[in-house]
């Protein structure tokens, strides 16, 4: 079960400016954490004539839109601190890969030949889904889509990619930041959209910071786990193989 953690201080509504104010928000899940010392989302409900969805980039890699018209929507946030520390659907991805390779394999050791094993082993699916989103019906267009695209203006924040397996700690700060978030046209033809940020940063300043929290590589978490978790398994495996050979040299 994945554990989320939601913080939230204080929150303030004033209709009439179409503003919604919070102060001191926090989020925590297995993969990332994020928190923001104050900010505004301001509905810009007056304007006639606002941006409209943006459908291609240019050739700099911007989007492409009008920008003599402002958003509906602006999000302004001060104190913004992002911290990836995990990224389990890759794990869980490979972890899958493997056990149902060693099921298919040991199920068709004793029913079968070995030659259903090479057959099998193609029907082999991967749930690539991340845990901390939901799925979503793309078949038509979402309230959330015709809100884009949002006007973002972020003032001091840092982003950081560390864990304790990392013995520094990758750090990225800036004074200010400025953009647009929206949904634009997806190059594959298997998505129906892709969402898309463009930032400009002032004041960027990105270095390693040594990880007081570190305990171990990586590689050596890994040994030591899979010694404790895998290796079991693949021993009752191979032993279960080699008598599957013993009892057919046996019958022949």
């Amino acid at each position: 079960m994945v554990q989320i953690t939601r913080l939230l201080e204080s929150l303030q509504f004033a209709p009439l400016a179409g503003r919604v104010l919070f102060k001191n928000v926090k989020y925590r899940s297995i993969n990332q954490s994020f928190s923001i010392l104050k900010g505004h989302v301001t509905v810009r409900y007056w304007l006639w004539n606002v941006r409209k969805e943006c459908q291609s980039q240019d050739n700099n890699g911007s989007i492409a839109t009008d920008n003599v018209l402002p958003c509906r929507i602006v999000c302004c946030l001060h104190g913004v601190e992002w911290f990836v520390y995990n990224r389990t659907p890759a794990y869980d991805a490979v972890e899958s890969i493997i056990n149902k390779a060693l099921n298919r394999e040991e199920h068709s050791d004793r029913t079968s030949t070995s030659n259903t094993i090479l057959n099998e082993a193609e029907d082999i699916t991967v749930n690539l889904n991340d845990s901390d989103t939901g799925e979503m019906d793309f078949s038509e267009e979402s309230f959330f889509q015709k809100l884009l695209p949002i006007e973002i203006d972020l003032e001091r924040g840092s982003i950081i990619f560390g864990n304790a397996n990392t013995p520094s700690l990758l750090v990225a700060e800036f004074s200010q930041a400025s953009g647009i978030y929206a949904a634009v046209k997806s190059r594959s033809r298997f998505d129906y959209y892709k969402s898309f940020i463009d930032l400009k940063f002032r004041g960027p300043k990105i270095h390693l910071r040594t990880n007081i929290d570190f305990k171990e590589l990586t590689l050596s978490t890994g040994a030591r786990t899979g010694a404790e978790n895998i290796s079991p398994r693949i021993v009752r495996y191979k032993l279960l193989k080699s008598f599957h050979l013993i009892l057919k040299a046996n019958e022949e």
